[in-house]
């Protein structure tokens, strides 16, 4: 191996510069680090809470979906499209809403209650 070949020592000005640029380079990653971090961190907090939000609609969405269907203007495909979700889920709904007794206090029990108190011939 000739001397020409062997790399000469930096320079302390060469070698400074050097890891100066090093530190920039690093701190430029960091900060990109950090800002996906950042955009992560939103996003995932803004999943959580949308999960949330659906878990509390969750439960109360087949009561809905009954209650939009006894209204003449609300067809399954209606309901399917506002909600985001096929027919076959609103009807699948609607057919397992129709094998559960009716809560009790609930809208239609009221009207059914009050549909038998008129109609029924010891109350005439």
């Amino acid at each position: 191996m000739s001397s020409n070949d062997r790399a000469q020592p930096l320079s302390a000005q060469a070698f400074a510069e050097a890891v100066i640029e090093m530190a920039h380079r690093f701190e430029r990653s960091q900060t990109v680090l950090r800002e996906d971090a950042k955009t992560t961190e939103g996003r995932m907090m803004a999943a959580g809470m949308a999960r949330r939000a659906w878990k509390r609609v969750e439960d109360t969405l087949p009561e809905l979906i009954a209650e939009a269907h006894r209204d003449p203007g609300w067809t399954a495909e209606h309901i399917a499209g506002v909600l985001g979700v096929s027919e076959s889920y609103v009807y699948r709904i609607l057919r397992k809403r129709s094998a559960e007794p009716l809560p009790p206090g609930s809208a239609t029990v009221r009207a059914l209650e009050a549909l038998n108190e008129t109609a029924s011939p010891d109350k005439q």
